[in-house]
């Protein structure tokens, strides 16, 4: 007879509690009577015991978002500075941020605060390309080359 996923849950909510509490050899035997009962294969019913979950991708958890540490006032100041260079790639980019935000705010083309400038100072060339990612510029297929003249 087979269960009803109502019953199955049921049954793993009973079953979960008292293997995570149970010894190895126990674990086994619990193991072996909650496969013969639910149909599982051994892997499926261990991960759903040991993580309490029914579901099609039991124990299987996505990762803690990162905190967002480039801002959109970063960004901003990010595509500033990479427009009034003419879009250079990260790499060349990182190189002359902190000459080129000086100057920017010398002749009040940016404002920044103190912790986004200091955030640029920091930024890495994989970072920029990531965030530059969805300018019009990484869009094409080429870059910006796209009418070379022929020699």
């Amino acid at each position: 007879m087979a269960l009803t996923m109502n019953q199955r849950k049921a049954l793993t909510k009973e079953v979960a509690k008292r293997y995570k509490k149970a010894a190895k050899k126990e674990k086994a035997m619990m193991l072996d009577e909650f496969m013969a009962t639910t149909g599982y294969n051994r892997s499926y019913a261990s991960r759903v015991l040991r993580k309490g979950v029914l579901d099609k991708h039991a124990g299987l958890t996505k990762k803690k978002a990162r905190p967002r540490i480039y801002d959109e006032a970063v960004l901003k100041a990010l595509r500033k500075i990479w427009a009034v260079l003419d879009m250079p790639c990260g790499k060349r980019l990182v190189a002359v941020i902190p000459e080129m935000t000086a100057k920017l705010k010398q002749f009040d083309e940016i404002t920044i605060d103190v912790s986004t400038e200091e955030k640029l100072q920091r930024i890495s060339a994989p970072t920029i390309d990531r965030l530059l990612k969805k300018e019009e510029r990484y869009k094409s297929k080429h870059g910006r080359k796209q009418n070379r003249a022929a020699f």
